[in-house]
Parts: C-alpha cells; structure tokens; sequence
C-alpha cells in the first residue's frame, strides 16, 4: 500500500483533532507531513510536534499528495479551491461550505481535474447505516417512504452562541449529516420545509433547534436536530420505513468508553420485515444487531486514500454532492449564502 504524503489545514472545524488522531493511528496510509493555518491555542496537544507550515508552504510541496482541510465550514470551501486548482486532491469536514455557489465553484474544478475529493459525513460509513442501506438496495425494504432521523447533543454556552453564525444553526452545524442520510435513502425531495428557532435556553436566542420536512411524492423525511438536548447524544436514531419492512437504528453511534477522545464506538439496529410475518402490535418482531467497535472518523478518511492512490473512486457521485449543499441550504431556510 502505498502511502499518501498529507498536510491538515486549519483547525477551527470540531473533528478537527479527531480526523488528525486517525491519521496518526493509520500511519500505513498516511505520511502527516504536518499542519497549516492553525488556531493558536486549540487542541495544542493533538498537534505537539507536527511540523508547521505557512499556507504558501503547503501549496509549493512538490511531493504533497493530499490535504485534509478543518479550518471551519465558512473557509474550507475557499482552501480547497486553491489547493483543487493546483491539482491536489482535498477532502473537506461537512457540510462543505457555507456558500452553495462557491461550493459548486470547487466541485466544478475537482470535476474539470479529475480529483479524488473526500467529505466528512460519518453516517455514509456507519455500519448500520451501511447495512440498511444494503437492504434498501436489495429491495428487501421495498419502496422507501419514509426517513424519521434524530441528532442531537447538550452544547455549552459558548457553542451556542456560535450558532447564530449560520442560517439555521443547529441544522447547519449537526443536522447536515442526516439531511445527507435521508437522501441516501429516498433521494432528493421535492420541497423543502425548515423550522429553525431557539430553545431560549440560558437566554441564548441562536436557532439551537431545528427540523425539517423533505416532501416526496410518496412520502417524506423528518429531520430534527437540537444543541440542548440532556443526552441528546444518546437518543440519535435513524428509522427508515418501506413497504416490505423498518430498520431502526438506535443508538446510531454510542461510546463504548466514558471519554470524549475515545475513537470507538457501536451501533444498532432493530431489522423488522413483512416477509417473516411480525406481530402486529410489535411484541418481539425484529432481529437485533450490533456493529463490532469502529471509529467515526478513519474509514472516511482511508477511502479518502483509496481515492487518492487510485484504488476507488468518489463515496457519492458529484452531483449528488451539489445536489446535498444545496438540500441542506433550504433545510436551513437559504437559497445560497447561508453565513449571516
């Protein structure tokens, strides 16, 4: 296996010393030549005695295969245009960008180059996700009609103030990554209704709360997404419905350790299909699983090598990903420009 020459740039996105963790943890795949742009003072320690590089130094590496871009979703976008027009390939912390436009900017030129290009949606490699979406494909669920997904967390003040940043807030920030669920599974709606506002907690008035309805012609996906949730954390689900059969996936993620670095984790899922005839009240329907210990982070970013080496290609097409920028801009009530 080869492996692939990399710079993390910035740290201003919140899985950003989680994503270099990984990379360190994978040194089969990655070379971390170091870190640009960072915020003094921030996760010091996960960085201690990476070399630092000006971003001018990055852009001239002759021997740079990559970048793994964390600066904060206002100025990803704008990093990896310019690391995408120099012809190297960028992977980016969700959502992207928070301008849809400029965003398309960026995949227009992957598109043009043909660059490897990485997105950091973690549910795209959960193993439940993963196995319900193997069951949709297979057509044991049927037609898909409806997608009911929770994410939620208790934030600190600070956090929250943060949110009124963004249009939608919580629905920029964490809700994102099950917009980008829901259309993995029922595609791309048809409208988009956002309610966004605050929960009023502490007398902070950011939109800490939000939901929105994605209408299809045969059915809908609800999203619903809260920063001051008590153990939000734990309450995060994923129910996909079709005619033929339920997957419930709960909890989608949950710590095996007491620990907020701890990498590993487990997922749920309850599988219930028409075909083995379950109980009509539910009493005792369903198989159980539960994923083996994985890590949120690694298997994006080792495909993100794969890609990179030549070995595979894109998660999603190009086009689903404008198509997702743009769902997740209307879920949060903009049509483009979604920074106040």
């Amino acid at each position: 296996m080869k492996t692939i020459k990399v710079v993390m740039v910035g740290n201003g996105h919140d899985h950003s010393a989680a994503n270099f963790r990984a990379m360190k943890h994978h040194p089969e795949a990655f070379d971390v030549l170091g870190v640009c742009d960072l915020i003094p003072g921030k996760n010091e320690e996960t960085y201690a005695g990476a070399k630092r590089f000006a971003l001018e130094e990055v852009l001239a590496l002759p021997d740079l295969d990559a970048v793994v871009i964390e600066s904060g979703k206002d100025s990803e976008v704008y990093y990896g245009q310019k690391f995408a027009a120099k012809g190297i390939p960028v992977f980016l912390d969700k959502p992207g960008s928070s301008n849809v436009e400029e965003y398309n900017k960026l995949l227009d030129i992957v598109e043009e180059k043909k660059l490897p290009f990485g997105l950091g949606y973690v549910y795209r490699f959960n193993p439940m996700v993963k196995k319900a979406l193997e069951l949709k494909n297979s057509g044991e669920l049927g037609d898909i009609y409806s997608v009911e997904a929770h994410m939620s967390v208790f934030h600190d003040q600070n956090k929250r103030r943060w949110l009124k940043t963004f249009k939608g807030g919580m629905m920029f920030y964490l809700g994102c990554h099950i917009v980008d669920a829901a259309c993995m599974f029922m595609g791309f709606p048809d409208e988009v209704i956002p309610l966004s506002t605050s929960t009023g907690n502490d007398g902070i008035d950011s939109e800490d709360f939000g939901c929105a309805i994605l209408k299809y012609n045969n059915g809908s996906a609800y999203i619903r997404t809260c920063a001051s949730e008590v153990n939000g954390f734990a309450r995060r689900s994923i129910t996909v419905t079709g005619t033929k059969g339920t997957v419930q996936i709960h909890p989608t993620e949950q710590h095996i350790l007491n620990d907020d670095t701890a990498l590993d984790l487990i997922s749920k899922a309850r599988i219930t299909l028409l075909k083995d005839k379950p109980n009509h009240w539910g009493l005792g329907s369903g198989t159980e699983y539960q994923s083996e210990p994985f890590n949120r982070y690694a298997p994006m970013l080792l495909q993100f090598a794969a890609q990179v080496r030549g070995e595979e290609g894109y998660v999603m097409p190009l086009d689903y990903e404008r198509k997702l920028m743009k769902t997740v801009a209307l879920a949060c009530g903009a049509d483009n420009e979604i920074k106040r």
